[in-house]
C-alpha cells in the first residue's frame, strides 16, 4: 500500500503529465502560432509555478525593442512594463556615477549580475572566474566611453585607464584586428580611441550596419576579425569623404553670401566641435602624470 506522500507525489506527477499533454495538443492543433505560443506559455507558467515568462524566436529582420536585433518577442505572460530601469541620471537613482556612458551602465549591470550569480549555489562560476569575465570586458568599456564623448573623470577615467592596459595585451582578437586596421604600431592611447578606433565603429552605424562593428569586436577567428576590420576601415574612409563633401558644399554656400571669403570653414568647426572636445579630454588624459605612470 502506497504511503500518503507517495500517493500525493504520484497524483502531482499525473497532473503535470496531463498539463504537458494539453500543451502539446495546443501546439499540434493550433493554426495560429502566436496564439498557440501564448496559450501554451500561460499553461507552462502555471505548471512550473512561475510568475512570468517569455519566448524569443530568431528573426534576422527583427528589431524588437525587447529582444534586440535579430530576435523577436514571440509570446509572453504576465510580463511587466519593464523588468528594471537603470539610469544613473534619474533623480531617484542612488548611484553616484551619473556621468557614465551607456556602455558604462551596461558594464556595471553585467558586473553586478556576475558577482551576484557567482555567490549562488546553482551557479558554476566562482568569484575569481566572475572577476576574470569582468576584466575581459573592460577594453570594450574604454572604447565605448571615449567614443561616446563621456567625461573622463571619476569611474570613467579609471575604466578607460584599465581598458587601455587590457588593449595593450591584445587579448581580444577583434579589438586587435581593429587596432591593426587603424594603422597603429604601438599600444593605443586614449586619443586613439577617440580618433582611430571609435570612428571606425561609429561609421558603420551611420553608413551601413552597426552589427559589423559588434561582430568584429566579438570575433573569435583572426581571419574573420581582420576581414571585418578592413570593412570598417573602408566604411570610415567613405564617411570621411562624405563629411568633407558636405563641409565643402556648406562653405561654398557661405562664401557666396558672405562679404569676405571664408578663411576658416565655419561649418567644419561646427562639425568637428564634438570631436575636438573628445580630443581635449583625451589629450589631457594622456598628458596626466598619473595616467602615464599607469
Amino acid at each position: 500500500m502506497l504511503e500518503f506522500d507517495e500517493m500525493t507525489t504520484q497524483s502531482d506527477l499525473i497532473l503535470d503529465l496531463q498539463m504537458l499533454n494539453q500543451i502539446s495538443q495546443t501546439l499540434n492543433q493550433a493554426t495560429d502560432v502566436h496564439a498557440a505560443l501564448n496559450t501554451s506559455l500561460a499553461q507552462l507558467v502555471d505548471l512550473m509555478g512561475m510568475e512570468t515568462s517569455w519566448v524569443f524566436v530568431r528573426d534576422d529582420a527583427a528589431t524588437d525593442r525587447w529582444a534586440g536585433r535579430g530576435f523577436r518577442l514571440a509570446a509572453y505572460t504576465n510580463l511587466p512594463p519593464a523588468l528594471a530601469v537603470i539610469n544613473p541620471r534619474r533623480p531617484d537613482c542612488p548611484s553616484k556615477f551619473d556621468r557614465l556612458a551607456g556602455v558604462g551602465v551596461a558594464f556595471r549591470l553585467a558586473q553586478a549580475v556576475l558577482r551576484a550569480a557567482a555567490q549562488e549555489k546553482w551557479c558554476k562560476l566562482t568569484l575569481e572566474q566572475a572577476a576574470d569575465m569582468e576584466a575581459s570586458l573592460i577594453d570594450l568599456v574604454a572604447l565605448g566611453t571615449v567614443a561616446d564623448v563621456a567625461s573622463l573623470h571619476g569611474l570613467n577615467r579609471a575604466m578607460v585607464a584599465q581598458g587601455l592596459k587590457v588593449m595593450a595585451r591584445r587579448d581580444n582578437i577583434g579589438m586587435s584586428a581593429l587596432i591593426d586596421a587603424s594603422r597603429l604600431s604601438r599600444s593605443p592611447t586614449c586619443s586613439d580611441l577617440g580618433f582611430a578606433l571609435g570612428p571606425r565603429i561609429n561609421a558603420a552605424g551611420r553608413l551601413e550596419d552597426m552589427g559589423i562593428g559588434i561582430e568584429c569586436l566579438l570575433a573569435d577567428d583572426i581571419g574573420r576579425a581582420r576581414a571585418l576590420a578592413a570593412v570598417l576601415h573602408a566604411i570610415n574612409q567613405e564617411r570621411r569623404g562624405v563629411q568633407q563633401q558636405m563641409t565643402d558644399e556648406a562653405d561654398a554656400a557661405l562664401a557666396r553670401v558672405a562679404d569676405e571669403p571664408v578663411h576658416r570653414p565655419t561649418t567644419a568647426r561646427a562639425v568637428g566641435l564634438a570631436d575636438r572636445g573628445t580630443e581635449r579630454e583625451a589629450l589631457e588624459h594622456d598628458r596626466d602624470p598619473e595616467h602615464r605612470q599607469q
